[in-house]
């Protein structure tokens, strides 16, 4: 095991940002992922009443 300082920090800003990136795209995946299961609940829905165009 390496041995650290004991003023050097658990984790420096660098690693502290990294996971603030990977927060962020989970948090972008989810937010798109919800809007697309949003608007296929809102187009089957409008399905199921016979509020669709028939050709």
């Amino acid at each position: 095991m390496s041995q650290r300082a004991p003023t050097q920090p658990l984790l420096d800003d660098r690693q502290g940002r990294r996971a603030m990136v990977w927060i962020m795209a989970i948090m972008i995946f989810l937010t798109t992922l919800s809007a697309a299961l949003g608007l296929s609940t809102r187009n089957a829905g409008g399905r199921s009443t016979g509020n669709w165009p028939r050709g």
